[in-house]
């Protein structure tokens, strides 16, 4: 009978060092300028942002109708997705 323990460090659990749900963690508050900040000032940014784009799109964009619904709906993960594509490298 092949039994493991939780303390196997071949066993992979999200509270382990070995984690990638850990590790994407530490990645991000040490690159995220956004993570100081409120959700209303995220917001702010990222809507400023996206306005900023609209004006420079094309109406004819498939992207631009996207974020213009998500500046109507305020979803910030719409606009998440739609900015990482937009902005420049």
């Amino acid at each position: 009978m092949n039994s493991k323990r939780a303390s196997d460090p071949d066993e992979k659990s999200p509270r382990s060092e070995g984690s990638g749900v850990r590790a994407a963690t530490r990645a991000r508050t040490t690159s995220d300028p956004e993570l100081g900040m409120s959700r209303d000032a995220r917001m702010l940014q990222k809507l400023a942002e996206a306005e900023a784009l609209l004006r420079d799109m094309s109406a004819t964009d498939d992207r631009w109708r996207l974020l213009q619904t998500a500046l109507h709906r305020k979803d910030e993960g719409l606009l998440d997705a739609i900015l990482s594509t937009l902005r420049a490298p």
